[in-house]
């Protein structure tokens, strides 16, 4: 699998860092590209990694869907992943729909109260103008993962599940995400 991985601050260098260590050989991840709109991070990661062929560097700006689009493109990868802020979801969205990839985002959009009567109506849910793309990844035969991020995001849904599943009572939980391991 080629994989864009755009975004490289510390969830992004750690899912790099991880998918090497796991998968030494790139049997799993052929490719891990290594996008910023700072070029010289995004070299310094890929140095770091130790393999600069393997997890090559690339400058883009995440709010121009049309580069981003062409990066994929220009990598042949199958997966966009956005280790970004949310408010580049929806450029990263398009740029994976025009280019006809996967995509994981690691944040998701947050919810916001309903206008008039906040306390007995939903106004717009979380991660809902991600979900609202369903049909047309469905329609390319492409998969897009929302809110996939260490936290919030996965580690919520899987302290949940065992709160529910596997514990009377929790007093606390405790996470670390990728800019700390």
């Amino acid at each position: 699998m080629k994989v864009l991985i755009v975004g490289s601050g510390g969830v992004g260098e750690s899912t790099a860092a991880i998918a090497k260590r796991r998968d030494p050989k790139g049997e799993v991840f052929e490719t891990m590209v290594m996008a910023d709109h700072d070029l010289a991070k995004a070299q310094a990661v890929s140095a770091r990694l130790g393999d600069e062929k393997r997890f090559p560097a690339a400058q883009v700006d995440a709010s121009d869907v049309d580069a981003v689009a062409a990066l994929c493109a220009q990598h042949g990868v199958d997966l966009l992943c956005s280790f970004l802020p949310v408010k580049f979801n929806p450029f990263t969205l398009q740029a994976a729909l025009k280019a006809r990839v996967h995509h994981l985002d690691a944040s998701t959009t947050l919810s916001v109260p309903h206008p008039t009567d906040p306390l007995n109506k939903a106004g717009k849910v979380l991660g809902e103008d991600e979900f609202a793309l369903t049909p047309e990844f469905e329609r390319i035969g492409k998969l897009a993962l929302a809110g996939w991020g260490v936290e919030p995001g996965m580690s919520d849904w899987l302290c949940r599940y065992a709160a529910d599943h596997f514990f009377d009572e929790i007093d606390e939980i405790g996470i670390r995400d990728g800019a700390n391991l």
